[in-house]
């Protein structure tokens, strides 16, 4: 007899090696390990910020589960299919120059990305718009300089 149990569970979550985040005028990068580094760019007076940090396991680990929900989402799309992200257009109420963050995780396995425009229907994705805020107000780095 032949007993299939590929249904009762779930999906282990792929190693990666390290978690990029972008949003306007700023890069994180992100080590598996938690250590960091960023690039924070101000439009208004073309200055550049630098700099390291360092996340503890347990904030790590904190950070992974938050973006897991995004790195799990129909949206989500692996390194062959991610020149396609930057053609997408927005296909209901489309609210120009409100920013968005790029997800970038990398590993052994190749890679995925996630692109969310807060532009891009602003109401129904707000509570997603939230929480992606929400985790770049998170990390050790300067606050997100809004768009010109």
């Amino acid at each position: 007899m032949l007993l299939s149990l590929t249904g009762c569970f779930e999906p282990q979550t792929p190693a990666f090696d390290s978690i990029e985040l972008r949003a306007p005028g700023l890069e994180v990068a992100i080590d598996g390990k938690g250590k960091g580094t960023f690039t924070r760019s101000n439009f208004h007076n073309r200055q550049f910020d630098r700099g390291k940090f360092s996340l503890s396991n347990e904030r790590y680990d904190l950070l992974v589960e938050r973006l897991e929900q995004f790195r799990r989402s129909d949206e989500t799309v692996n390194e062959s299919e991610a020149a396609a992200l930057l053609e997408r257009t927005c296909r209901g109420e489309d609210v120009t120059d409100q920013g968005g963050v790029t997800i970038h995780w990398r590993g052994s396995y190749g890679g995925q990305w996630y692109l969310a425009d807060f532009g891009c229907e602003p109401k129904r994705y707000a509570e997603r718009n939230r929480e992606l805020r929400a985790v770049l107000a998170s990390l050790p780095v300067p606050k997100v300089v809004p768009l010109p």
